[in-house]
């Protein structure tokens, strides 16, 4: 566990269920992901994500991508198609879809 002077934001933050997680590049020895465990005013405390966590939970991200690419039958990165749309406020968004199943991919 580490102590480091607080951020307001930090340069990549992830949240899973209750858990934060920020990405700590400051002057600690090893940069990388941490669990953001406590602020008390001008401190935040840290603590290491061990590297058998992290690449667990990108081996389990990477079977479920797999798993949906096997279940369509495609990757819908490959055919990513792109969008506007009109807003409330008659501004326009863009969006993403995919043009073999028309999944929507992304908005904004």
């Amino acid at each position: 566990m580490v102590t480091v002077p607080h951020q307001d934001h930090y340069g990549m933050e992830s949240y899973r269920g209750l858990e934060h997680r920020v990405f700590y590049e400051g002057n600690l020895a090893e940069y990388g992901w941490y669990w953001l465990l406590a602020k008390d005013g001008k401190i935040d405390t840290l603590e290491k994500i061990p590297v058998e966590v992290l690449k667990a939970e990108q081996d389990a991200e990477d079977a479920e991508e797999n798993a949906r690419i096997k279940s369509k039958g495609h990757d819908c990165q490959d055919y990513v198609c792109h969008g506007m749309y009109s807003r409330e406020n008659g501004s326009l968004n863009d969006y993403y879809y995919c043009g073999e199943c028309d999944d929507l991919l992304q908005t904004g």
